[in-house]
């Protein structure tokens, strides 16, 4: 921010020219500061009339209301790097039409509806383009040989995929509601893909190739999708939700040796064809929630050493099922929403065990189960219990199981003190730290995105939500993004 003059003498082998407005803390975040934009302007007046280097990089400075024009009249410059300078879709088009790039970084650039559409065109040479994708309703490209990555952050508006003929595409794609249309053909390089929704009616997916990851259920993903995705061999994480697959198809699961993440939540699972996967044996997460598995399916998790996440919500309990499911004692989560075994085997899980989070929603908090968890739970710092109301008694006595325990519940007791509730969000902060080592670390998908705050910004937000005794910000928990009802179509009323 202090730089008054920018000028550069015989510099015929700078190959990047990196400028940017930023501080990075001791965490690495990286906060922007402020720059007058009148010094902006003249920086990029300068560069625009030299030629070279070949990458400019403008990473967090502040470029917003910047004329980009001059650029163009640099004929060097192949890669443009504007993440976190906050330009305006409006600011690319003065310049992508009016010259080629190899590659572009536009991430923090605001598309919505179809300017991605319309960016392709203006930027007609790319090979490589990383934009912002949560506005964008459509995301379209047929028989482009140029495009060889494509970066899209999580799409939430998104209307329309059509993917056809990217032979040499790069790419994976998140979309956190279900598009109306999915179309993708001949992308060998998808490498992953998610619809967190129910999936299409209107969807074709053919000529996947190297697909590491996968997440889709509905009643409309069925087998002619699933074998598509089950066909590639490289496979880590897949999630099948409540899907209308076959268990012929399902047992073709078994050949995914690679696999480390598995979730089948409402799939036709049961112990006869988990026990037909004899190729998959390290897996660190597995989720059979609303399934027909028991005792056999829970051994054979027991046997793999890498396991420490589980979730069986809702599985049918006998006295087979329970005895297996003390054997767990590698895992350190379990969720067993609905699920709720006898007050002895609750406490052989905590006393043998490693078990650190524990999902117990839907049990019910008597006396009996109060003592276990206070003679055995003080390993636990994470307990989850959705969709029940905890007296404030019970709640302040779960709290004293471990200092350091986050209680994570849909609504608080109201007369929570705010000391209380500050303590609350405290111990979140403190959870939310861990999770960045050791096991969490590993777990972690690839489409997971951290939050983009500053650290004054999020503390001035928990601030907030202490005032308004709003629960703690959380990332996603492994099963509470795999509800049923979050894969349901919802019925079209007739006009």
């Amino acid at each position: 921010t202090d730089l008054e003059t920018l000028r550069l003498g015989d510099t015929a082998n700078l190959k990047k020219l990196k400028l940017g407005a930023f501080k990075i803390t001791l965490l690495g975040n990286v906060v922007p500061q402020q720059v007058d934009q009148q010094k902006c302007q003249q920086w990029i007046q300068y560069l625009g009339k030299r030629q070279g280097p070949d990458e400019l990089d403008f990473g967090f400075l502040p470029l917003h209301g910047v004329d980009l024009s001059p650029l163009v009249g640099n004929r060097e410059i192949k890669d443009l790097k504007l993440n976190g300078s906050y330009v305006a879709y409006s600011q690319l088009k003065e310049i992508g039409s009016q010259r080629p790039f190899n590659s572009l970084d536009a991430r923090t650039v605001k598309l919505e509806g179809e300017q991605f559409v319309e960016l392709l065109d203006q930027f007609s040479e790319v090979d490589e383009l990383m934009v912002e994708g949560s506005g964008i309703s459509s995301l379209e490209m047929q028989s482009r040989d140029r495009l060889k990555l494509l970066r899209v952050s999580p799409m939430s508006k998104i209307q329309t995929v059509n993917l056809v003929d990217q032979p040499r595409l790069r790419t994976s794609l998140q979309m956190l509601s279900a598009p109306d249309q999915l179309t993708i053909e001949n992308v060998p390089g998808l490498v992953g893909l998610s619809v967190e929704g129910p999936w299409p009616e209107a969807s074709k997916i053919v000529g996947l190739r190297d697909l590491e990851w996968f997440t889709g259920g509905g009643a409309e993903l069925e087998d002619k999708i699933a074998d598509q995705v089950l066909q590639c061999t490289h496979l880590h994480r897949l999630t099948f939700a409540y899907p209308s697959i076959t268990p012929q198809t399902l047992r073709k699961v078994g050949q995914l040796e690679e696999l480390v993440s598995l979730a089948l939540p409402g799939t036709p699972a049961n112990d006869e064809i988990v026990g037909s996967w004899e190729k998959i044996n390290d897996l660190w997460e597995a989720n059979f929630d609303d399934t027909n598995v028991g005792a056999e399916t829970i051994i054979w998790l027991t046997r793999m050493s890498s396991l420490r996440r589980v979730s069986l919500n809702r599985i049918h309990l006998n006295r087979a099922v329970i005895q297996a499911l003390t054997s767990l004692r590698q895992i350190c989560e379990l969720h067993l929403e609905q699920t709720q075994i006898p007050n002895d085997a609750l406490a052989l899980l905590l006393q043998k065990g490693h078990l650190e989070v524990m999902n117990l929603t839907g049990w019910e908090f008597d006396e009996e189960l109060m003592e276990t968890l206070e003679s055995h739970g003080s390993r636990l710092n994470h307990l989850i219990i959705r969709d029940s109301e905890l007296d404030p008694k019970t709640f302040r006595r779960l709290m004293k199981l471990s200092p350091n325990l986050f209680i994570d519940l849909d609504t608080y007791p109201n007369d929570l003190s705010s000391t209380e509730f500050l303590s609350i969000h405290q111990r979140a902060d403190q959870l939310r730290r861990q999770t960045n080592s050791g096991w969490r670390l590993m777990l972690q998908s690839p489409q997971d995105f951290h939050l983009g705050m500053t650290r004054d910004e999020f503390l001035a937000d928990r601030e907030r939500r202490v005032q308004q005794r709003e629960a703690p910000w959380m990332p996603k928990y492994f099963s509470s993004g795999l509800r049923s009802e979050k894969f349901k179509t919802e019925t079209k009323k007739s006009l």
